[in-house]
């Protein structure tokens, strides 16, 4: 995907068949196969010359170790990846410019699902089991004009509260949702993309 952007791409990575498989896959780009907390690898290699640096490993220690090693030998800015979102103002205190949380990638997922500006935000919880997501609704969603009783909501779904008007009402199986009211779901997290079509509407 960068290489497509015409983005330059060297990779370094101490498994020699992870190796392979990269250079099968880059057209340009190169893959060395060594350790990337080496500094003399680092430095002949030219970190202090790249614009970006990821460090992507399971290890998220290691990860923020090779990115402080990154930016002390210049390099421009450094990207890492952690699955325990209590780490990313840790590493953002140190001096990390860009931090990638696997859990919060799946919200961007589901945002990169919805095609229209429907959904406001979306939030993890419980350790990713469960989203909080924010939807506008729009005259085309299935929600609107019924009461929900009667509407047919995925069972996945909890309708915790809606904004009407910049007043907030904590809903029961009477209420009726209008377009433009603004509705807070509780879902299952391997439910949230159908929840979501069923909220949004037509485009």
């Amino acid at each position: 995907m960068l290489e497509r952007q015409g983005i330059s791409v060297k990779v370094i990575d101490n498994n020699e068949d992870h190796c392979q498989q990269m250079a099968g896959k880059l057209k340009k780009g190169m893959v060395l196969c060594g350790d990337g907390t080496d500094m003399d690898l680092l430095t002949h290699e030219g970190v202090s010359e790249a614009d970006t640096v990821i460090c992507t490993t399971k290890d998220e220690r290691l990860n923020l170790m090779m990115a402080l090693l990154a930016r002390h030998l210049g390099a421009g800015q450094t990207m890492v990846r952690v699955t325990r979102t209590e780490y990313i103002s840790l590493m953002q205190q140190v001096g990390i410019d860009i931090v990638l949380s696997t859990r919060l990638l799946a919200a961007g997922e589901v945002l990169g699902f919805v095609r229209s500006g429907s959904v406001v935000s979306v939030s993890l919880l419980e350790g990713a089991r469960v989203q909080a997501i924010e939807i506008v609704l729009t005259e085309g969603s299935k929600a609107v004009g019924l009461p929900l009783m009667k509407a047919d909501i995925p069972r996945s779904c909890l309708v915790g509260a809606y904004v009407r008007n910049g007043h907030v009402y904590i809903p029961d199986g009477h209420s009726v949702l209008s377009s433009g009211d603004s509705v807070i779901l509780i879902v299952e997290a391997d439910h949230a993309q159908s929840v979501i079509s069923y909220f949004k509407g037509r485009d």
